[in-house]
């Protein structure tokens, strides 16, 4: 076998010789022992980083334990960790304003994540009521804190030498309402078109739409405190724009978005009977063939109770108030073929046909009394406003004449009678707190919301007096105009006294008593949609004649005041005006 040897030829050896004595000679050759390990390799081995490990874990004895401690270090790191970084979240949808009053009652709740114990502060004073379950903490703020913006801040600990994490918010207490202000109505637009009703609304607050007649619509984006809502058509009823603002506060209006009426309304009275009469009715067209008028004003009920066309509403049936002096639908065909607009005038409460028939079928409270519990005697009868089944048999007929092709309906006689009140008893009124113009207000509200679905302007003919006195007779213009599309205050000049207005003669002077009552009208109606188009004048009373000169004072001063336009009225039907000023 051979020798474990490495010679390495003309290596080098160290000798102990000077170099010199062996010059010449030949060089040798250095053996190596290659059983032997080198030292260096042996100190390199015992430097190696597992050593320590590889040695620790040859002793069966304490494995697990070692194993153990191992395991408790690497999570007391990770607990370190997540303790040094701590997270600190408001979680969405989280209020951070209150009223004064409900502070207290809303804790709010912060989302943590890491940390140990929990501070806070409100506007620098630490407070009490704070507590940490698990990632989720809850302050309480405290008692009678006055409105304002409060800097509220929460401190999470770590432990040491970590230090704190702090997280900031502005919490805010609010009494106070959110601003909510729809702009002034400026005109309208026509039945069924689309209706925008916009505004001032406080920055932040959300606002909701109630409308309960079912119209669609939506809330379109508009600029930071401002809101704009587009209706589909104009809604029928009063719509409820509610604002809340971040802290719960709200404000609610209602809010009844305008229609515009036609302009330029030139209108005359004509009765059923009128109608039915070639002798009435023939003059009576002249004055739409020539143009002297553009809408016709037909009855529908007249004062007397009675409708003057065969209608198919039950009650007016069996209470017998029919007298059909004209077929509707051939009238309403002959006047739109002459492109004029018709308007149904409906007498409401003044019913003695009504009132009549119900006094002797067991339903006195359908009827306006006198104290003594007998029917009040104005009129023949007169029926009671309050009453839920008397307003719907004047509805129903207000919806068969849509449905037959009226453009408007005016109502008439929406009031209570002349005469002292305390001598009146209306059953579901007397007693109750409320007035006669709560009443007619209602019913008109109510009609509006019938009949403009089905695309029919409404109106409301009032006392000339009623700008200026509305308790009279239960008529206050300014709420009235706010659920009609036009009021129609009768400002006939032989209906006033002497003086009234600074008017020395009205029915002498029907220029300046028609000016200055319209002028009261258009005062008291500012603010609303509604439409001003008067009952003018064209009869005779008193001994004072009236003819095309006093009818077209009464026309100018109308338009000086911006009315719409003017209705005429003329008992017999038979009309002076020409249309020249």
């Amino acid at each position: 076998m051979a020798s474990p040897l490495l010679e390495i030829p003309g290596a080098k050896r160290r000798r102990s010789s000077p170099r010199g004595s062996d010059r010449g000679r030949a060089r040798p050759v250095l053996s190596v022992d290659l059983t032997r390990r080198p030292l260096s390799l042996e100190r390199r081995r015992r430097r190696s980083p597992g050593a320590w490990y590889r040695g620790w874990s040859r002793r069966p004895a304490s494995r697990l334990v070692r194993w153990i401690a191992l395991l408790a270090v690497l999570g007391g790191l990770v607990i370190a960790w997540q303790q040094t970084f701590v997270q600190l979240s408001l979680p969405e949808g989280t209020r951070l304003a209150f009223p004064s009053d409900e502070a207290h009652a809303n804790p709010m709740t912060f989302d943590v994540r890491g940390g140990g114990s929990v501070r806070a502060t409100l506007a620098g004073v630490p407070m009490g009521e704070v507590r940490r379950t698990g990632d989720t903490v809850t302050v309480t703020l405290p008692t009678g804190l006055p409105e304002g913006a409060y800097d509220l801040q929460i401190t999470v600990d770590r432990p040491f030498p970590f230090g704190s994490t702090t997280g900031g918010w502005t919490t805010v207490i609010d009494d106070q309402p959110p601003a909510l202000v729809p702009d002034a109505p400026s005109g309208g637009v026509e039945l069924g078109r689309p209706a925008v009703l916009a505004g001032a609304i406080e920055p932040g607050a959300r606002l909701d739409v109630v409308d309960p007649s079912g119209t669609p619509w939506r809330i379109d984006e508009a600029p930071a405190g401002r809101f704009q809502v587009t209706f589909e058509r104009a809604p029928a009823a009063t719509v409820e724009l509610i604002a809340t603002d971040a802290a719960g506060n709200r404000t609610q209006l209602p809010v009844v978005v305008p229609v515009a009426y036609p302009a330029d309304t030139r209108a005359a009275h004509i009765t059923a009977a009128g109608w039915s009469a070639a002798e009435v009715r023939e003059p009576f067209l002249e004055l739409v063939d020539r143009g002297v008028i553009n809408t016709v004003q037909l009855d529908i009920k007249d004062e007397s109770g009675l409708l003057g066309y065969d209608s198919q509403v039950p009650l007016a049936r069996q209470i017998g108030a029919i007298e059909a002096h004209y077929d509707a639908r051939q009238a309403l065909e002959t006047l739109h073929a002459k492109g004029v607009r018709v308007i149904g005038r409906i007498v409401a409460f003044r019913d003695p046909v009504l009132a009549d028939w119900a006094w002797r079928n067991g339903k006195p409270q359908w009827v306006v009394q006198d104290r003594s519990g007998q029917p009040l005697s104005a009129y023949g009868g007169f029926t009671n406003y309050a009453d839920l089944e008397v307003r719907r048999y004047n509805l129903d007929i207000a919806a068969e004449a849509a449905a037959l092709g009226f453009d408007e309906i005016l109502w008439d006689y929406v009031r209570r009678p002349e005469g002292d009140p305390e001598e009146m008893v209306v059953p579901g009124l007397t007693g109750s707190g409320r007035t006669t113009g709560d009443l007619i207000v209602e019913f008109l509200d109510q009609a509006r919301g019938e009949l403009r679905p089905l695309g029919v302007y409404q109106g409301a003919s009032v006392f000339g007096i009623a700008a200026t006195r509305p308790e009279n007779i239960g008529q206050p213009v300014d709420r009235i105009a706010g659920v009609v599309d036009f009021v129609a205050p009768m400002v006939y000049p032989s209906h006033y006294v002497d003086g009234e207005c600074g008017v020395r003669s009205p029915k002498r002077e029907p220029y300046a008593i028609v000016k200055c009552s319209l002028g009261d009208f258009r005062e008291v109606m500012a603010g609303s949609s509604a439409a001003l188009v008067p009952w003018l004048q064209d009869f005779s009373l008193d001994g004072v004649a009236y003819g095309p000169a006093e009818v077209a004072a009464q026309v100018r001063a109308a338009e000086e005041v911006g009315a719409t336009g003017f209705l005429l009225w003329s008992p017999g039907v038979t009309y002076s005006y020409d249309g020249r000023p």
